[in-house]
């Protein structure tokens, strides 16, 4: 009672002295406990509840190893992502508990297949193919007499080393059983085909040539557009109708068969004209440009009187020899600039 209430500041007291039982109950708050100074042995066993912990803040290192049993996951929580890739072990998959739907298309591997484990009912008809035999493995005695028929076999599922040379017979195929991809490229002869049995889709492009084709066999709707080159033209056949706007050159031209009715105007160039063909009238108003001038060629005769200013005369190019005696006065003169210099000797009087 003998100290003042407030009397007592934190510089009066000494450092460390201060004890529990110093502290009245539920008088310190957040802001008298210095950030990051609460030590795992300030908090009682027990004291943290979820409510103290902040949202999401929980990191891998503050789990200890296999603290996390199935009892803490919850239900349903656990994804691909979470598994780490290639740990899953047969031990982990019940029985019974995989499904076509679970199995990767095309990553079942012989290593995966038990010895005999694969049935006749386990194999798609017509699925089995030749690389899926080994050379040899199939021999006389596994195949009943005359049961191999067209649909036994799959697309290219017979190669030619699984055949005896020399035969198969045309009797064996069945008709229409052969396709392109059962016919060796380049082997088809003309002795072969059936007269009129080649139609355009048999046809490969840029392959017929001229000896194939028949006189007059060929008409406009065969011709492909822009294909048809001079030397397929015969003299005399063209004419004006036969030929598109703008594809006459130069050298198409014979010599004196243009007028001037047969030019476009704003087309003729200078190398066009021939030398002193234009005259004045020839020329649009206005259109003679500085470099359209040869050196020296404009005279006197060729300026219109008093049609020359400042501007058209160089620096220093005008001369005594060029000035009029007596043309020079007092308004040609700028102010304060004849200097003693310019003045003669006595010509100023009194």
């Amino acid at each position: 009672e003998d100290i003042a209430t407030g009397a007592v500041e934190s510089r009066d007291i000494l450092n460390e002295t201060i004890q529990g039982i110093d502290v009245s109950t539920n008088t310190l708050t957040t802001n008298d406990i210095q950030n990051e100074t609460i030590l795992t042995e300030d908090i009682a066993t027990g004291a943290v509840g979820s409510n103290d912990i902040l949202n999401e803040s929980i990191q891998a290192i503050d789990i200890a190893t296999d603290a996390v049993g199935s009892a803490e996951l919850e239900d349903g929580s656990i994804s691909s992502d979470d598994i780490l890739n290639e740990t899953l072990l047969a031990i982990d998959i019940s029985t019974g508990a995989v499904e076509t739907n679970e199995i990767l298309n095309e990553t079942i591997l012989s290593i995966d297949i038990a010895t005999s484990a694969v049935q006749t009912e386990d194999i798609l008809n017509e699925s089995i193919l030749a690389i899926d035999l080994a050379t040899a493995a199939v021999g006389t005695n596994e195949i009943l007499n005359e049961t191999i028929q067209t649909e036994d076999i799959a697309t290219g599922g017979v190669e030619s080393r699984d055949i005896l040379n020399e035969t198969i017979l045309g009797i064996d195929v069945s008709t229409s059983t052969l396709t392109t991809h059962d016919i060796l490229n380049k082997t088809i002869l003309f002795e072969d085909i059936s007269t009129a049995a080649v139609g355009t889709h048999n046809i490969v492009n840029e392959t017929i040539l001229s000896i194939d084709i028949a006189t007059g066999a060929v008409q406009t709707e065969d011709i492909l557009s822009e294909t048809i080159i001079a030397l397929d033209i015969a003299t005399g056949a063209v004419e004006t109708n036969e030929i598109l706007n703008e594809t006459i050159r130069t050298e198409d031209i014979a010599t004196g068969a243009v007028e001037s009715r047969d030019i476009l105007n704003e087309t003729i160039q200078g190398i066009d004209v021939s030398t002193n063909t234009l005259t004045t009238n020839d020329i649009q108003n206005e259109t003679i440009l500085t470099e359209d001038i040869a050196t020296g060629a404009v005279g006197s005769n060729d300026i219109l009187n008093e049609s020359i200013q400042a501007i058209d005369i160089a620096t220093d190019a005008v001369g005594s020899a060029e000035l009029e005696d007596g043309s020079i006065s007092s308004d040609d003169i700028l102010n304060e600039t004849l200097l003693a210099i310019d003045i003669a000797t006595g010509a100023i009087e009194t």
